[in-house]
């Protein structure tokens, strides 16, 4: 049992409400699906208190909203969510072309792809796993350390509508050992590793700090790979906006913070508070975060 706090990789919904929304996809598209969202969110409000309790923790106490302001934002919180499942699922069927991917900096992105080797360091803000799509732009060899340890029926399911990835998994619960040789290996030939850096699995591997005015822990790892294998390290998001846009925001990180844990990952909270002041609904952290 995961302990307070931390992540257990696994997702909300169960296997017919994500095989309904597949359904709608394939033989009806996109519109139909975010109309019955309207009806599913009010739900999971309900009849997902964890998840109500994050959303409202992190509306009320962490973005400083009012009483009432809270209660709207947890609905539109929820709702932004159901979206970003949506997309994924269409995305990942081969809807890709119903979206309109930009930049934020179109030439710093590029700057940025011919790197020899670089640790892509992400959040669950917006929908990460997009930036596949990004990347296979710029003919960039991606390599993404996952958490497979979704419900062994959400993941049929899910798995079931997948085209090709637009990346290669690293499955770091199925062989950990493994996954690390294989993070050394493809940041030495020149490629990208993208990892996690807001989420962590074991409390014994993560670190302290401060975000947003309240204390949570990060997962050690990924800095410390950065570190040591001292490759550049690169913050990335796919944020949605209107009208089934999703825009890459892209920066890296300054020099002189990748001199040891503690810096890095405070240039990592700085851009990650940036960019939330920007995005505040698209924070899919739907448990515990702050201790």
């Amino acid at each position: 049992m995961p302990k307070r706090g931390n992540w257990d990789g696994k997702s909300r919904g169960g296997r017919t409400g994500y095989s309904i929304f597949v359904w709608l996809l394939r033989h009806c598209g996109l519109t139909p699906a975010y109309v019955l969202l309207l009806f599913v969110v009010p739900y999971f409000v309900i009849f997902a208190p964890k998840g109500t309790k994050a959303s409202w923790d992190y509306n009320r106490h962490r973005r400083g909203l009012g009483f009432f302001r809270s209660i709207w934002e947890v609905l539109a919180h929820f709702h932004a969510f159901g979206k970003n499942i949506i997309d994924r699922l269409a995305i990942n069927a081969g809807l890709g072309d119903r979206f309109e991917f930009i930049y934020d900096d179109r030439e710093k992105a590029s700057e940025l792809a011919r790197l020899k080797g670089a640790m892509l360091l992400s959040a669950h803000v917006g929908c990460w796993e997009i930036g596949g799509h990004f990347f296979q732009a710029d003919d960039m060899t991606v390599n993404v350390v996952v958490f497979d340890n979704e419900h062994k029926d959400v993941k049929e399911v899910v798995d079931g509508v997948k085209s090709e990835l637009p990346y290669k998994p690293i499955n770091v619960l199925a062989d950990p050992l493994q996954a690390m040789l294989d993070i050394r290996k493809a940041l030495a030939d020149g490629e990208f590793v993208c990892m996690n850096g807001e989420r962590y699995i074991d409390e014994n591997s993560s670190i302290g700090k401060e975000f947003m005015g309240a204390a949570c822990k990060l997962p050690s790892g990924p800095y410390r790979i950065a570190i040591k294998c001292r490759v550049p390290v690169i913050f990335f998001y796919a944020v949605r906006e209107k009208g089934r846009k999703y825009r890459l925001i892209i920066e890296e990180a300054p020099a002189e913070s990748r001199k040891d844990v503690a810096s890095l990952t405070d240039a990592f909270l700085a851009s990650l508070t940036a960019v939330l002041a920007k995005y505040p609904r698209q924070w899919f952290n739907f448990y515990d975060y702050w201790k």
